[in-house]
């Protein structure tokens, strides 16, 4: 299961995991249906987390766009040019997948943090001028001077009233209508772009299929036109409805690679924003996205017969390994059973032994004991005797030298 198409799946998959995960998190607050939900990313550090957590939620929505982009780099070069036939070249993978939309939501980031900056330095005395923080306090403090102004004086506090909001709304600490902003462009353009090859990619590989297939079958049939008989028309003839369930095949193989490359995707990028066009948009949009990941992990994990053999492989070895185990702790536990039983045996022997046998063991230890120390006292007796024979013959010697 290591092989460099699993390699791009397997990191596809980690940045639909950091993009659901970033969506949780910041979409937490709103799902309980409050009027007035309190987003507490909000309040920490005078709005930086939630920007941060913001930022790492476009991270996580073009970081997987790149990814389906390199999916479709892979397959085309694959199925079509052949030119990886050496190991692919990851570096560049993870350069696309990886950095490059780092450095566009970076970029992005930063214009929005600049241009917000520049757009409080230069509104300062706007913010002067409404003496309030926010839109609610503006109008808290223009209440009671408002009733004492005539007809030019309220038009002129009105649209003092609506320039202060919309200074509040440009300065929100979570940079709400991100979206409506010129700068969304930043990100939505490369991921525009990395979609429309992905769908070139597919449709050039549907061509490359369809035409193989058609190749193959003519080359099945062979020339029936050198020879027109019956049966070779009716091969022909039948040849036709085959080849057409096969182009079908091969279409419909090919149509399940629209997840993969991410070619939904592009629906999502017109929004209707009138009325109830827009919601039907916000439902399917909500649908598709959040469905992707746990379609793309049926499709190319669960319902992989690659995937499925390794599963089994594993289990199969687990199996056996419990069972080796469960054998030998088996037979360790009936051993020591038996060693066991045994000393146990033993105890009771000699627990149960009758006392007439102890005083006829301890007799028969004696009479051993009696026996070998005769047999030694015996064998003395011999050592004695021929020592002193030794010495009578040398006494013997040494006379009849003397006399010499």
């Amino acid at each position: 299961m290591k092989c460099d198409r699993l390699r791009v799946h397997k990191n596809f998959m980690l940045s639909l995991v950091i993009r659901y995960l970033v969506s949780v998190v910041y979409y937490e607050p709103y799902i309980y249906g409050q009027e007035n939900p309190q987003v507490w990313f909000k309040e920490l550090g005078q709005g930086k987390a939630c920007k941060f957590i913001l930022v790492l939620l476009m991270y996580g929505y073009v970081a997987p766009i790149f990814w389906m982009f390199i999916e479709g780099v892979y397959l085309h070069a694959r199925l079509v040019t052949n030119v990886f036939d050496k190991p692919a070249p990851f570096k560049l993978y993870y350069f696309v997948g990886w950095v490059l939309p780092f450095i566009f939501v970076s970029t992005w980031a930063t214009t929005m943090s600049l241009t917000l900056a520049a757009a409080t330095t230069s509104s300062s005395s706007l913010a002067l001028s409404c003496g309030a923080t926010s839109t609610a306090d503006l109008l808290d403090s223009n209440s009671s001077t408002s009733v004492a102004l005539n007809d030019n004086n309220n038009a002129s506090a009105a649209r003092i009233i609506v320039e202060c909001s919309d200074y509040d709304d440009a300065n929100s600490d979570c940079w709400e209508g991100y979206n409506d902003q010129p700068y969304a462009y930043i990100l939505s353009v490369p991921m525009t772009a990395a979609l429309t090859v992905n769908l070139l990619f597919l449709i050039n590989i549907l061509r490359i299929v369809v035409s193989t297939v058609q190749q193959r079958s003519c080359n099945s049939t062979g020339p029936s036109a050198a020879a027109p008989s019956p049966a070779l028309g009716a091969t022909s003839s039948a040849s036709g409805p085959a080849d057409t369930v096969q182009i079908k095949k091969a279409v419909r193989a090919t149509l399940i690679l629209f997840p993969l490359l991410g070619i939904t995707n592009l629906l999502f990028f017109i929004n209707p924003k009138n009325g109830t066009h827009d919601k039907i948009y916000m439902l399917f949009n909500a649908s598709m996205q959040s469905s992707q990941g746990i379609f793309l992990a049926i499709l190319y994990c669960f319902c992989n017969s690659e995937v499925q053999d390794t599963i089994k492989r594993k289990m199969h070895r687990r199996l056996v390994t419990n069972e080796a185990r469960r054998a030998t702790s088996v037979r360790l536990s009936v051993s020591r059973q038996n060693s066991r039983r045994a000393t146990r045996t033993r105890s009771a022997t000699s627990v149960q032994m009758d006392p007439e046998d102890v005083r006829l063991a301890r007799t028969t230890k004696l009479l051993r004991s009696a026996k070998e120390s005769k047999r030694v006292s015996n064998s003395m007796k011999g050592v004695t005797r021929a020592s002193t024979t030794l010495d009578a013959e040398q006494k013997t010697l040494t006379g009849k030298i003397t006399r010499v």
